[in-house]
C-alpha cells in the first residue's frame, strides 16, 4: 500500500512540474552584471547568465549576441552547456566567438561577437560568462532587464554598479519595486546593488502592451560623463536638450551656391508654408536615408554640407539639413529626439537612450508642424503613427522640452468601402470596388502607390474574401496634398466565379468580402495584464447586393447596433426591389482597459467576425 501511495505522489508531481513548465519556455536560473567604473572614460562590465531552455519555444536563449566597438572590447568569455543530468555537453571558448561586421547602416564603429547554439534536446541548461573593457566613457549605464522574453521566468538577478570617488548617478525602477542597497567603498566611491528574484514570465497576450513597456527595468543614468570626446551632464530634459544642442552647434552651414539655389526656390513664395513645402519636395529629391553610426554620431548630426554633397544621412543629419535650409529661408526650426517604439518618455528621468529616432518641428503663428525628414515620400504636415501622440523632447538654445505630439482621432484613421455585387442565376458575380483609406489606414497602404500592376492585383485578391477572383481593371491613386489628411484611393472591378454557393432553388450570398484578415482575439477571455488598443480606426462598408430577376429575398442580416467602451458596430439593412444595401460601421478606440473587459472585448470580435461572415439567402 505505501508503495503505491508513493508512485502516486510521484505522479501527482510529475504533472505538476509539467502543468507549471507549461507556463514558461525557460528559467533565468542566473543573472548577473556587474559595472565598475574606475573613472568617468574607463570601466569593465562582467556578465553571467545562466538559463534552463525547457523547449523549442525558448531556444533563441541559448545563442549570444555581445554588441561591441573599438571602445567596447570582450575580454574575456566562456560558455558551459549541461544536459537535464548536470552533464556536460559542450564548453565553448573565446575563440568560438563570431566576430560579424555586418550592419544595416552605411557605415558603423559597432560589431558583432556571437555564439549560435541550437540545442539538441531539451531541457538543456546555458551557462554564459563574459567580461568586457571600456575605454570610451558612459553616456548611459548599462540597463538592468533580466526579463529579455516573453514566457520566460526568473529565479535570481543581480546588478551592481560601483563609482569611483567624485562619481555620482541617477537611477529608475520601472514595472518593478527591487530591493536596492548603496554603500561608500573604501576608495569614497559609491557601490549601488540592485536584486530581484522570483520573476514570473509575461505572458504573450492580444491587445497587451509592447513587451518593451511590460518588462521589469532598472534604468541608470551619470550625472557627469566624458564620452567619446563630448563632456557634460543632465539631471533632467532640459539639461540633456542643452548638451544636444551644443554638440550640433555650427553644423547648419550651407555652401553659398546652394544657398543662392534655396533663395531662387522660395522667394517667389507668399507663405512660410508654401516655401517649406517646396524644400520638403527638394529634401525629397536630393536625399536618402541611410543610418550613420560612426563615433559619437549616435548623437551628433553629420553637418549639413555633408548631407548637402553625399545626398544622404540618417534621422540627425537629414533633419539638420532640413533645419539648415529652413534657417536660410528665414523659418524658426527646432532638432526633436523622440522614440518611435515607446509612446512614453519619464518625465522625472533623462536619458539619452530612451529615444532612437530625430524629427524636425516648426512652430508657426497658428500651426506646429512636424517634419519627417528620413521619409519625405510621406505627406507634409502628416505626423504619422510611429511618432503620433509620442512624448518628445524639443531641442532649443533653452535646453530640451517635454512635449506631446498631436494624434489624429481614431475616426480619422478610416477604410470607407463601397462595393456594388451583381449576381446571376448560377451564382457567378461582378463586383466593383471604390475603397478610400485615410491617416494610418492609409500608410499601411501607401507602398502600394510604387508597387508593380501586378503586385497591386495580388494585394488585392489577398486582402477580400473572395475565392476564384479575377481582377477586371485596377486603378490606385493617392492623395499627397501638403498640410491635408493623405488618403489612398482603390476603384477595381472583378469578376467571381461561383459567388453565391448554389443549394436547389436557393443561393447563399457572402455579403461582405472585405475583411479576410479580420480575426477574433485568438488569447483566453481571462487574463492579467490591461487591455490596450493602441491603434483606434474605422472600418466603414456600404454593400450593395443586386439579386438574379425570379428570385426573392428569404433571409437577411436584421440591423443591429453594440457599443462597448471600447468600440462599437452598427449594420443597418435596406431592401429595395431586387438590391438589398447593408451598411456597416465598425469603429475601435485606442486606449487602455481593465483585464476584466477582456472578456467584453472577446465577445465583441466574435459577434463582429459573424457579422461579417453574414449570408445573404435568396429563393427561385
Amino acid at each position: 500500500m505505501k508503495r503505491y501511495s508513493l508512485i502516486i505522489i510521484i505522479f501527482c508531481l510529475a504533472i505538476c512540474v509539467a502543468q507549471a513548465q507549461q507556463n514558461y519556455d525557460a528559467i533565468v536560473d542566473e543573472s548577473s552584471t556587474n559595472v565598475v567604473c574606475k573613472d568617468l572614460k574607463n570601466a569593465t562590465i562582467s556578465e553571467k547568465r545562466v538559463v534552463t531552455i525547457l523547449n523549442e519555444n525558448g531556444k533563441d536563449l541559448a545563442s549570444l549576441d555581445i554588441v561591441c566597438n573599438k571602445w567596447n572590447k570582450v575580454v574575456s568569455f566562456a560558455g558551459t552547456i549541461t544536459d537535464r543530468d548536470g552533464k556536460v555537453v559542450r564548453k565553448v571558448g573565446k575563440s568560438e566567438l563570431v566576430r560579424s561586421d555586418y550592419s544595416t547602416e552605411l557605415a558603423s564603429d559597432y560589431y558583432h561577437q556571437y555564439f549560435d547554439y541550437t540545442p539538441p534536446r531539451y531541457p538543456i541548461t546555458i551557462t554564459y560568462e563574459w567580461k568586457m573593457s571600456v575605454s570610451n566613457g558612459f553616456i548611459s549605464f548599462p540597463t538592468f532587464s533580466p526579463v529579455t522574453a516573453y514566457r520566460t521566468k526568473v529565479t535570481h538577478a543581480t546588478y551592481s554598479l560601483s563609482l569611483s570617488s567624485g562619481m555620482t548617478c541617477r537611477y529608475k525602477a520601472v514595472n518593478a519595486q527591487p530591493q536596492v542597497t548603496e554603500r561608500t567603498t573604501e576608495k569614497n566611491g559609491t557601490e549601488i546593488t540592485v536584486e530581484m528574484n522570483d520573476l514570473a514570465p509575461i505572458e504573450r497576450e492580444d491587445y497587451s502592451l509592447p513587451l518593451v513597456e511590460r518588462l521589469p527595468l532598472v534604468f541608470f543614468s551619470p550625472d557627469q560623463f566624458d564620452y567619446m570626446g563630448s563632456q557634460g551632464g543632465f539631471s533632467n530634459w532640459q539639461d540633456l536638450g542643452q548638451w544636444l544642442y551644443a554638440l550640433n552647434a555650427n553644423r547648419d552651414e550651407l555652401s553659398s551656391e546652394f544657398k543662392n539655389k534655396l533663395h531662387a526656390l522660395t522667394d517667389t513664395c507668399s507663405t512660410d508654408k508654401s516655401k517649406i513645402a517646396v524644400l520638403y519636395q527638394l529634401l525629397k529629391e536630393t536625399t536618402r536615408y541611410v543610418s550613420i553610426q560612426l563615433g559619437i554620431g549616435g548623437f551628433q548630426a553629420a553637418t549639413a554640407q555633408e548631407v548637402q554633397h553625399s545626398g544622404f544621412g540618417d534621422c540627425k543629419g537629414l533633419t539638420n539639413f532640413m533645419q539648415a535650409m529652413l534657417k536660410e529661408v528665414g523659418i524658426n526650426s527646432n532638432y526633436t529626439i523622440i522614440s518611435t517604439d515607446n509612446r512614453h518618455l519619464y518625465g522625472d528621468f533623462a536619458s539619452v537612450n530612451q529615444c532612437n529616432h530625430a524629427i524636425l518641428q516648426v512652430p508657426l503663428s497658428n500651426d506646429t508642424l512636424w517634419i519627417e525628414c528620413t521619409n519625405p515620400s510621406l505627406p507634409l504636415g502628416y505626423v504619422h503613427d510611429h511618432i503620433a501622440g509620442h512624448n518628445a523632447i524639443v531641442v532649443t538654445s533653452e535646453g530640451g522640452k517635454y512635449v506631446t505630439l498631436p494624434q489624429y482621432p481614431d475616426s480619422a484613421n478610416l477604410q470607407l468601402s463601397i462595393v456594388d455585387i451583381t449576381v446571376d442565376e448560377d451564382g457567378n458575380a461582378d463586383l466593383q470596388i471604390k475603397q478610400k483609406s485615410t491617416n494610418h489606414q492609409y500608410r499601411v497602404k501607401s507602398q502600394l502607390v510604387d508597387a508593380t500592376e501586378r503586385q497591386k492585383s495580388d494585394y488585392l485578391l489577398e486582402s477580400l474574401s473572395i475565392p476564384r477572383a479575377t481582377v477586371k481593371s485596377l486603378e490606385i491613386s493617392e492623395n499627397k496634398t501638403p498640410y491635408t489628411t493623405p488618403g489612398l484611393e482603390v476603384d477595381a472591378q472583378l469578376s467571381i466565379s461561383r459567388y453565391a454557393n448554389s443549394t436547389g432553388e436557393r443561393l447563399v450570398i457572402p455579403v461582405n468580402p472585405i475583411h479576410k484578415r479580420y480575426y477574433a482575439v485568438l488569447s483566453r477571455p481571462q487574463r492579467d495584464g490591461i487591455v490596450c488598443i493602441r491603434q483606434g480606426y474605422r472600418d466603414e462598408e456600404i454593400i450593395s447586393i443586386s439579386i438574379p430577376e425570379g428570385y426573392s429575398i428569404e433571409g437577411v442580416q436584421p440591423d443591429f447596433i453594440l457599443e462597448k467602451p471600447f468600440g462599437s458596430v452598427r449594420v443597418k439593412v435596406a431592401v429595395k426591389d431586387r438590391q438589398v444595401t447593408i451598411h456597416t460601421a465598425l469603429q475601435m478606440r485606442s486606449g487602455s482597459y481593465s483585464s476584466e473587459e477582456f472578456q467584453q472585448l472577446y465577445d465583441f470580435e466574435k459577434k463582429v467576425k459573424s457579422i461579417y461572415n453574414e449570408k445573404l439567402i435568396v429563393k427561385k
